[in-house]
C-alpha cells in the first residue's frame, strides 16, 4: 500500500474536507480526490460519506484511519532515524523561472532558510518548456512554473501542481502617453502605439502579440528585448508602450508609469509542481509552505 496515499487520507480524515486536505497536503483537490477513489478501490470498501457539510468516515474509513496513523507514526520514527545517520548535508535543488528571483523565491528562501539552516539550497533556471522533464528526471525537487490564463498547459498526472496566485499582467507606458493618468487601461486604446516586447521561451515566444491580437489589433513592434530593464528604458524615452507581468515589472521610475490592464484581463498563473512522493519529504514540504506564504504576501500587493 503506497504510504503517501495513507497520508493523504489521514489529511482528509482529520480535516473532513478534500479542500482543507488539498491545502495540507500540498496538492490540488482533483489529485486528492484522485487519490482516494484510488485507494478505495485497492481496499474494495468505500471509506467516506460524502454529504453537504463536508465528508464523514465509515466504519471501514474509520478502522483503516486507526491503522494508517500507526503506520506513519511508526514510518516519522523511522525517517527521523534515518536522516539522524548521516553527517552530509542536505541539500534542495529548486528550479524556477527568471522573475521568480525578483521577490518570489527570495521572500520565500529568506523564510526557508530560518527554520532549515541545515539544508543547503541550490538555485536553477529552467526553460519553461523543458522545466517538467528536469523535474521528473530528478534535477530539481520543486519547480516554479507559469502559464497564462488563456493558454493554460496539460502537465498531466505524473506531477502535483499547486497554484500560487495569479500575476496581472500590467502596461508600461511613458509618463506623457495620454493613458498614463488612468488607473486602469483597455488594451485597444494603445492599438496605434509602437511596441517593444520581451521575447519569452517556448511555448509562450508569441504570447504578448498575441494579448494584443485579443484585444482586437495587431501591434506595431518596434523592438523586441531580452531584459527588462531595456524594455524600461525604451519605454521612458517615449519610443514605445509595452506588457510586462507584475512580478518582472518592477515600480514605476523616471519617464514611465506602469499601470493595471482592464481589458482583455490576462493574468500569468504561478505555480509549484513536485513529484508525488514530495508530500512526505519534510524538506520540499517545508519549502513549498514558504512559497504559499509568499505568494499570499505578494498577491495581496498586486490588489
Amino acid at each position: 500500500m503506497d504510504i503517501r496515499r495513507l497520508r493523504i487520507f489521514l489529511a482528509v480524515a482529520q480535516s473532513g474536507s478534500f479542500t482543507r486536505a488539498a491545502e495540507r497536503v500540498f496538492l490540488s483537490q482533483s489529485a486528492v480526490s484522485q487519490q482516494m477513489a484510488l485507494l478505495e478501490a485497492e481496499v474494495r470498501a468505500q471509506l467516506f460519506e460524502r454529504g453537504a457539510r463536508g465528508i464523514r468516515l465509515t466504519r471501514a474509513g474509520a478502522d483503516l484511519a486507526g491503522q494508517a496513523q500507526r503506520v506513519i507514526d511508526e514510518m516519522s520514527r523511522l525517517e527521523s532515524m534515518v536522516g539522524a545517520l548521516g553527517d552530509a548535508p542536505r541539500e534542495l535543488r529548486v528550479g524556477a523561472f527568471p522573475s521568480a528571483g525578483i521577490e518570489l523565491l527570495p521572500k520565500a528562501l529568506k523564510a526557508f532558510r530560518a527554520r532549515r539552516p541545515d539544508v543547503r539550497v541550490a538555485l536553477r533556471t529552467v526553460n519553461p518548456e523543458a522545466a517538467v522533464r528536469a523535474l521528473t528526471a530528478s534535477e530539481v525537487d520543486a519547480l516554479l512554473l507559469f502559464d497564462y490564463s488563456h493558454l493554460p498547459r496539460d502537465l498531466g498526472s505524473a506531477v502535483d501542481r499547486l497554484h500560487l496566485f495569479d500575476d496581472p499582467l500590467l502596461a508600461l507606458l511613458p509618463k506623457a502617453h495620454a493613458a498614463a493618468g488612468r488607473e486602469a487601461i483597455d488594451l485597444i486604446e494603445l492599438a496605434h502605439d509602437k511596441w517593444v516586447f520581451h521575447r519569452p521561451f517556448a511555448p509562450y515566444q508569441d504570447v504578448y502579440p498575441d494579448i494584443c491580437r485579443l484585444a482586437g489589433f495587431e501591434p506595431d513592434v518596434l523592438f523586441y528585448a531580452e531584459d527588462v530593464q531595456t524594455i524600461r528604458g525604451l519605454v521612458a524615452e517615449e519610443m514605445c508602450v509595452s506588457i510586462a507581468p507584475r512580478l518582472s515589472a518592477l515600480p514605476n521610475g523616471e519617464g514611465l508609469v506602469i499601470r493595471p490592464i482592464a481589458t482583455p484581463a490576462i493574468v500569468r498563473r504561478i505555480s509549484v509542481l513536485t513529484m508525488p512522493q514530495a508530500a512526505h519529504e519534510p524538506t520540499v514540504a517545508a519549502f513549498v509552505e514558504d512559497l504559499r506564504a509568499s505568494a499570499s504576501l505578494l498577491s495581496g500587493q498586486a490588489q
